[in-house]
């Protein structure tokens, strides 16, 4: 077989048994592993003859394992097939190729590293920087400086690397920059590299000493960075927060000591990253103390849709900064494919009183989270009044009731024809928590433009309803809601609705009507509603009969007893003396108690 069939090999089958079959059909030397032999220097031409021909294989992995090998032949011909599949289709090829130049040391070989550093592929650039690093070539340092900008912290963890191992004191101070990148390699890279073209500085033995195994050593180890304030040391503070735990407070210790805003990209790291609550709102406090602005910013370089993980750590601590200043981040995050960040967004958002523009809110209205839902449905209610219309038939005719219930929730937000039109309809719903919601909406609002709905609502055969139509009564003072209260208090069949009712009635209790009412509810069937009557009664200044004081007083149920004895003990009624003197020697102490005080009241009344 001649060395110019290899096209036509098997390509399932691996480079080094390609080279042997292309080896042996070959007319070459017997073969020895002798390269100073005359033989052993043919055998091996035709080795690397073999697998040059091989980089030309349509299989992209057999170019690859070819430039792979050719690390092994460092003559003119090999260094000049790797620059060729420099250029190679496949990354994975030219990844290979510049790792495999590595072992060439010539100006060829380092225009071709220089282009690498260009390449498409961040893991080509990569290989490129490491290569130059490893050739000390300090015709590179400037480029290497640059790759530090790269947009892949792959390439800017092995840039910087790569300009430790020149020690390139060029360097140092885009290196220091290095260290408050938002990647944890990148910053450790930096301060590594820094270690070895500054071994003198007195910070890098510190920092050593945090990689101790001996708690007490790195205890002392972090009093004297606290100390010494260098900010080289803040990438190797982080990696100890996230290793070290027993020594987390203090490593916040330390980095309070900074008062600088290049500090700040660590305190808010350690906000998201730590799961104790004390250390991050220590963190975060800890960063607004030092500059709000620079928070902020760092916040925002975690609102990454690539890492919802740690976007959503920076939206809830969005949610406790002030609220003015968080506002262009959270209509960002509003952004993010992510729905609990878009619902917490939107909930600060809206809580804050802040406008979302209408084509976002569009997109939001259509989402199946509620909360969310609700909370963009009340923006666009509530700052796109004139626009809002268009989307109201779809909710109140939606199917889905959580939809039907957001719209009757945010009523109070409509104007006030479209709010009595759609509370009509919605009244009719056949879903009770929609009913309720209408009404308490409404109780937000102007309740006497809308009294006649209230009082619809206190005729709903759910309870639940009718308790918010006495949310809505109790707020005017018409007569007709009094009336309606009164009727609830007397006959409704819900012992919850009568005592809210009483309670609703408490500063209407000066009418005859609602007093009377009242009254004749101190012999309800309920203790509840018993014990709220009494409530309204004194409250409103008004008083009891001596014969409904003294069978309150003897009250099967204590509560009842004890909410009299409440009233009696500041305002004291002669006439209850006897049953006093009888409740003195009950066998229940709050009652005796209670009784006790009520005595002595009426005792000092009387002197």
């Amino acid at each position: 077989m001649n060395i110019s069939d290899a096209e036509h090999i098997p390509e399932q089958q691996t480079v080094a048994q390609l080279l042997q079959q292309l080896l042996n059909s070959a007319d070459r030397p017997t073969e020895t592993t002798d390269v100073n032999t005359p033989d052993g220097q043919i055998a091996q031409e035709m080795r690397q003859l073999a697998t040059i021909t091989l980089t030309t294989h349509p299989d992209p992995d057999l170019r690859r394992e070819a430039a792979e090998l050719l690390a092994n032949h460092q003559t003119s011909t090999a260094l000049q097939t790797l620059l060729k599949l420099a250029q190679d289709p496949e990354a994975d090829v030219r990844q290979q190729a510049l790792s495999s130049l590595e072992k060439f040391d010539s100006e060829a070989t380092y225009q071709g590293l220089i282009q690498g550093l260009q390449d498409s592929d961040y893991l080509v650039r990569s290989t490129a920087a490491e290569v130059l690093g490893s050739q000390k070539n300090q015709k590179a340092v400037e480029l290497l400086i640059q790759a530090l900008k790269d947009p892949y912290y792959i390439v800017r963890a092995t840039a910087a690397e790569a300009l430790g191992n020149m020690e390139a004191f060029l360097a140092s101070p885009a290196l220091q920059d290095l260290l408050l990148d938002d990647d944890q390699w990148v910053r450790f890279s930096a301060a590594e590299s820094l270690s070895q073209i500054e071994p003198e500085e007195n910070v890098w033995p510190l920092l050593m000493e945090l990689n101790s195994t001996n708690s007490n050593d790195q205890k002392i180890a972090l009093q004297q960075l606290g100390g010494q304030i260098d900010k080289r040391a803040i990438p190797f503070l982080i990696k100890s927060f996230k290793t070290m735990p027993e020594h987390q407070t203090q490593i916040l210790k330390v980095f309070e000591r900074f008062h600088d805003p290049l500090v700040i990209p660590a305190l808010i790291e350690v906000a998201l990253f730590t799961e104790q609550p004390h250390l991050r709102e220590t963190a975060l406090i800890q960063a607004q103390q030092i500059d709000l602005k620079s928070s902020l910013e760092s916040l925002a370089s975690w609102l990454d849709p690539e890492h919802i993980a740690y976007a959503q750590r920076a939206v809830e601590a969005l949610t406790q900064l002030p609220s003015q200043q968080t506002t262009p981040l959270l209509q960002s995050a509003l952004q993010l494919p992510d729905t609990w960040i878009r619902t917490v967004a939107m909930l600060t958002l809206h809580q804050h009183q802040e406008r979302v523009e209408l084509n976002v809110l569009k997109h939001l209205l259509k989402e199946q989270n509620p909360d969310l839902v609700q909370a963009a449905l009340q923006n666009l209610l509530q700052h796109h009044p004139s626009q809002c219309l268009k989307f109201l038939a779809e909710f109140v005719s939606s199917k889905q009731i959580w939809r039907r219930k957001a719209l009757a929730s945010s009523l109070h937000l409509l104007g006030n024809q479209k709010q009595t039109e759609i509370a009509e309809h919605l009244l009719q719903d056949t879903e009770s928590d929609i009913r309720e919601a209408v009404l308490k909406s409404l109780g937000h609002g102007l309740v006497d433009s809308h009294l006649p709905l209230f009082i619809k609502g206190g005729q709903d055969s759910d309870p639940w309803v009718r308790l918010a139509a006495i949310e809505g009564l109790e707020q005017t003072d018409a007569e007709e809601a009094q009336n309606h209260l009164v009727q609830l208090l007397k006959t409704d069949t819900d012992l919850m609705v009568r005592a809210r009712a009483a309670e609703a009635l408490e500063k209407k209790s000066g009418h005859k009507q609602v007093l009377l009412a009242l009254t004749e509810a101190l012999s309800d069937s309920s203790a509840s509603v018993r014990k709220q009557a009494i409530h309204a009664i004194f409250s409103s200044g008004q008083s009891i009969t001596i014969e409904k004081t003294s069978a309150l007083l003897q009250d099967p149920d204590k509560n009842v007893c004890l909410t009299l004895l409440q009233y009696l003990q500041k305002h004291p009624i002669k006439a209850t003396q006897t049953e006093l003197k009888l409740l003195l020697s009950s066998e229940d102490p709050q009652v005796k108690s209670a009784a006790n005080q009520a005595y002595q009241t009426l005792i000092s009344q009387a002197l």
